[in-house]
């Protein structure tokens, strides 16, 4: 019987190893990527429906290895007007923390000529 404690279980390599995890997105990458492409989505709305795949899919292919916060702030500089309010309200809702930090990131880019003047 001690011979079978050293057989792995069966199907254990179909359990994710570490390095395979660091590509799979948690769900706050999902939030951002699903909020920020949607206000994309709603910006380029009087486009045609292939030229909207398309860039649909352009983005995700830009993001492919990009984080949460990269993902929000690629859209922070595409978008244009309150829909850049409306992904910030979305991520402050979302997560806190993750809303405050790109609040902060927000502000010092805003204000980073102001505070060089001191």
């Amino acid at each position: 019987m001690e011979y079978m404690v050293l057989v792995p279980l069966h199907g254990s390599n179909k359990i994710p190893t570490y390095g395979s995890r660091l590509l799979l997105p948690d769900s706050l990458y999902t939030f951002v990527e699903n909020s920020v492409l949607g206000q994309l989505t709603k910006q380029w709305e009087t486009m045609g429906l292939t030229e909207l795949r398309r860039r649909q899919k352009r983005m995700r292919d830009r993001w492919q290895y990009f984080g949460p916060f990269l993902v929000w702030w690629d859209g922070w500089l595409l978008l244009e007007g309150d829909r850049r309010l409306r992904i910030l309200d979305d991520a402050l809702r979302f997560d806190r923390s993750f809303g405050l930090a790109i609040l902060e990131a927000v502000y010092r880019r805003q204000s980073g000529p102001l505070d060089s003047l001191d």
